[in-house]
């Protein structure tokens, strides 16, 4: 799913890149599985993917999007498991299908067919575990304000019984893996978010009624982070993006999987990520100084590589 600022779409395109290399390294039959793109421009992925056989799009107008997030006032991540739902009823869904949402600031490290093996089997596939509500509480103002009201039984419960206490582990949904018959997993989860966003101000309350679904209803959970990358904490990866994309501009699909490893998003967030993982106040300090983190130089600015045509 991508709509919005133009940021979104590059992200998209380049996750987009990332699967159709692995999976045609892979030899996989085109008819194995396809991606389908939820977005208001479907021409901007056009305009690098041409007419790869295994993408299809389905476009969607503001006026769906705005109802999806619940009014201009609403809350922006609803929009996620209403888009897939739309995608699905919109595809046919049968109860055996497999589906699988994947943000746009993703990058596939490995062919994910085992993790659609695994849905298939039953098993809901999320990106990674997060620990739990009171082992978060001093990581961010928001886990904290998650963890107090937790503590306080101030989250109302999901018309089905679903829950939300101070144990409960929290999951990254920046991927969801869900067969077709488990899909009324979002359709509680929608109804979860609604009954807290009225009285909860939270970032991640679409991934926090998630998880209190999935606990409610004991369902088996696989972590997808082995196959794919998640770089939710590395935001700078959009300028890296976007001199990406202008450096290539007008690059045929081949070329474009040829050069996308130039901005890699593993290995462009090592730099952030090691600085980050150091104490607060050493951070401050070097920064005081004039020591933040720098990100990678580019290759082209270190090599004598020829622009794609």
């Amino acid at each position: 799913m991508a709509h919005g600022a133009s940021h979104y779409r590059q992200e998209a395109i380049y996750s987009l890149l990332s699967w159709l290399r692995v999976r045609r390294a892979a030899g996989e039959n085109a008819a194995a599985c396809d991606a389908l793109v939820v977005t208001d421009a479907p021409q901007d992925f056009i305009a690098v993917l041409g007419d790869a056989p295994e993408v299809r799009y389905l476009e969607v107008t503001q006026q769906q999007l705005l109802s999806w997030r619940g009014g201009a006032e609403g809350y922006v991540h609803r929009i996620k498991p209403m888009a897939m739902l739309h995608a699905a009823r919109e595809m046919g869904a049968h109860r055996s299908d497999v589906f699988m949402f994947i943000d746009s600031d993703t990058s596939f490290l490995a062919n994910p067919a085992p993790l659609l093996a695994l849905v298939a089997g039953g098993t809901v596939v999320l990106h990674e575990r997060e620990g739990t509500i009171v082992g978060n509480r001093s990581h961010t103002k928001s886990q904290r304000r998650l963890y107090q009201a937790a503590r306080k039984g101030l989250i109302p419960e999901g018309a089905l019984g679903a829950r939300i206490d101070v144990t409960m582990p929290l999951w990254n949904s920046g991927v969801i893996g869900l067969r077709g018959d488990q899909l009324d997993v979002l359709d509680e989860t929608v109804d979860l978010i609604d009954r807290m966003t009225t009285t909860l101000r939270l970032t991640t309350a679409e991934q926090v009624a998630l998880a209190a679904v999935l606990q409610r209803r004991g369902s088996p959970l696989e972590s997808a982070s082995r196959f794919i990358f998640h770089y939710y904490l590395f935001k700078e990866f959009r300028d890296d993006l976007a001199a990406f994309f202008r450096r290539h501009a007008g690059a045929s699909l081949v070329q474009w999987l040829s050069v996308i490893d130039q901005i890699d998003p593993v290995r462009r967030s090592v730099p952030k990520m090691t600085f980050i993982r150091q104490h607060k106040w050493w951070r401050q300090i070097r920064k005081a100084f004039g020591h933040n983190w720098r990100p990678l130089p580019y290759p082209w600015h270190s090599s004598s590589e020829h622009h794609t045509p």
